[in-house]
Parts: C-alpha cells; sequence; structure tokens
C-alpha cells in the first residue's frame, strides 16, 4: 500500500514537469509557450522581416536533424549550436510572421503540394526508411515536413477566405468553428475512445472503411455541439477558451 501511494504522490507532484501520454500532450508545450509569450513578443514587435527569415532559417536547419541523423553526428542536447534555435517556439515566430508578413504561394501550387504530402509518407515507406531514417521522427511536428504543411495550410485558407468573404453566413460559420476548435480538440477524444468505439450502433458496421468514416463524422458533430453548448455557459473561457457573448 505505501508503495501505491509513493507512486501515486510522485505522480501528483510531477504533473507540472512531465508531459502526460496520449492526445493532450500539447497543452504543456501550450503552456510554456504562454509563459514564453511576454518575453518574446516585444522582440517580435520590434524585430524586421530579414531578422525573423534568419531565425526561421535557423529553426528549419533544426528540423532538418531527422533526416541528418543518420549520416553525420549532430548534438541536440544543451551543448548544442541550435539548441535555443530549436523546439516548438519556432511555431510561435512562424505564426507571427505568417499574420505579419505572409508568405505567398499559388492556390494551385499549394493543393499539388498538399496532395503531394499524402504521397510522401507511402514513399517513403517503401523505399527511404530501410536506409535508416524513421518514420515517426520524419513526420513528427519537430521536422521539417510540419511547418511546411503550416505554410501550405495557411495558403490554402487564406485563399477560401477571401472567396468565403462575401457570404456572411458562411464566413460566421467559419468563424464559429475556428472559435470551437480549441473545445472541439479537448473533447473528441473522450467521446470518440469512452463512448463510440463501444457503442452498439458502430459495433455493428462490419465494414472497417464506413465504420471509420461514421466513427469521424459522429465524433466532429458531437464535439461541436458539446463545445458550442459549453461556450454559452459562464465557464466556457476556462473550459474551452471561448464564451459566446450570443
Amino acid at each position: 500500500m505505501s508503495g501505491d501511494w509513493g507512486l501515486m504522490l510522485k505522480s501528483l507532484f510531477s504533473l507540472p514537469f512531465v508531459r502526460q501520454e496520449g492526445v493532450l500532450w500539447f497543452m504543456y508545450v501550450l503552456l510554456g509557450l504562454y509563459i514564453l509569450a511576454p518575453v518574446i513578443s516585444p522582440w517580435l514587435n520590434l524585430v524586421d522581416k530579414k531578422t525573423l527569415q534568419f531565425y526561421l532559417l535557423l529553426w528549419g536547419v533544426s528540423l532538418m536533424y531527422p533526416w541528418l541523423k543518420p549520416f553525420i553526428q549532430i548534438e541536440e542536447s544543451v551543448y548544442g549550436v541550435l539548441y535555443y534555435f530549436s523546439g516548438f517556439s519556432g511555431y510561435f515566430v512562424l505564426g507571427y510572421y505568417l499574420r505579419r508578413f505572409g508568405i505567398d504561394i499559388k492556390f494551385s501550387i499549394s493543393i499539388c503540394l498538399l496532395l503531394l504530402s499524402f504521397v510522401l509518407p507511402i514513399l517513403f515507406k517503401l523505399f527511404i526508411e530501410p536506409c535508416g531514417l524513421k518514420f515517426g521522427d520524419i513526420f513528427w511536428y519537430l521536422s521539417i515536413d510540419s511547418p511546411v504543411l503550416v505554410v501550405l495550410w495557411w495558403n490554402i485558407l487564406k485563399h477560401i477566405s477571401a472567396k468565403v468573404e462575401p457570404f456572411e453566413k458562411v464566413k460566421q460559420f467559419c468563424i464559429l468553428c475556428s472559435n470551437l476548435s480549441f473545445g472541439v480538440y479537448l473533447c473528441h477524444i473522450l467521446i470518440q475512445r469512452y463512448w463510440l468505439w463501444h457503442a452498439v450502433f458502430i459495433l455493428k458496421i462490419q465494414n472497417y472503411v464506413i465504420q471509420t468514416l461514421v466513427i469521424i463524422f459522429v465524433t466532429i458533430v458531437l464535439s461541436f455541439l458539446l463545445s458550442y453548448i459549453l461556450s454559452k455557459t459562464r465557464f466556457g473561457n476556462q473550459i474551452i477558451g471561448y464564451k459566446s457573448n450570443l
């Protein structure tokens, strides 16, 4: 019993310092970025475009580490020359850069590159992984693949929003989806893992592809509705980061 209590206490005291397993691991990253924000924001407001590009270039080099490690020695600890340019803070700077300066890529090119990104993991599995590169490292958040997708999606959504803007109802719905997106992400795993995966009507669907599509659709709809209801309560900001004023 004493061993169980010791393990429980150790786990509780570790909560502020060690990310928890599962889909909500990113909460620790966000908290760290929010702590960093007051320090880095004044610099971002003062710095020019070329300096930001230089920072993002160094960050991009650090994102190439998963590709380079099988071929050269790389120091990724605090002794590494690019240690302070690596990590998730680069996304913070990238988001600011996109908002302030943008990266203009034609809509058709963005779509083609995005479609290509769906093919690359397959080609990687078939031809590149046997060379020693790890699939999980290459297509994880701290590899060059992820920020490239961020820029592509940003361009695609920018072009779509320009088309959608004249349609006020569609625009308002898109804004609502954006406001509720954090809540949807927070609750979707609870709906999916602890209810839908065990729901009788889901288990009766024999076709795996259809079952998967139904789970995706129902999860999104229910997560959206739950987040919308929570946004109407007085604790909306505290629970899902958004409170509707309507």
